[in-house]
């Protein structure tokens, strides 16, 4: 008989990349219940930005949607809402 062993979900999932001359920190809670919204918190280092430019901007969404595509494994489809 093959025995599996359940692996425990993780409770956040984070990434760290750079932007410009920036690192920006982001991570995600995934522990939530069935049809909550999930949060990004996001941390930029060494400061926030006043702006980003064009191709800072670009660097922000692959990095982010580097992140997301692994969230949606354990949480499903996921849509962006960029305000």
């Amino acid at each position: 008989m093959t025995r599996f062993e359940t692996a425990e979900l993780p409770r956040v999932i984070a990434s760290t990349f750079r932007v410009g001359r920036y690192r920006c920190s982001v991570s995600v809670p995934i522990n939530l219940p069935p049809g909550a919204a999930i949060h990004l918190n996001v941390e930029w280092h060494p400061h926030l930005p006043s702006r980003l430019s064009k191709k800072e901007l670009k660097e922000y969404r692959r990095g982010r949607r580097t992140l997301l595509l692994e969230v949606s494994k354990y949480v499903g489809r996921i849509a962006i809402v960029d305000i």
